[in-house]
């Protein structure tokens, strides 16, 4: 399994690691594991908020169809949320 890491710099780079989430849930990367850092000085960015929001959501929805149907999350690595 490769790993592969994301690493989003301010409000632009948390919307394109947004992307690499939503493409790595359906299964473009393959079977890889993905890691996610968000930087950014303004914590209260939208853009990062929600990029955060959509992680935990992902995970929440990997944990949940996990094993039921294998057409919905097709990649098996996620790093788990740290908060």
């Amino acid at each position: 399994m490769q790993k592969i890491y994301a690493i989003g710099i301010g409000g632009s780079g948390a919307k394109c690691v947004e992307a690499a989430i939503f493409l790595h849930s359906l299964g473009v990367y393959g079977d890889s594991h993905l890691g996610v850092l968000l930087v950014d000085a303004d914590s209260s960015n939208g853009n990062s908020q929600r990029t955060q929001i959509n992680l935990r959501n992902t995970l929440n929805c990997y944990e949940n169809f996990h094993g039921i149907s294998d057409s919905i999350f097709m990649s098996k690595g996620y790093v788990q949320d740290k908060n």
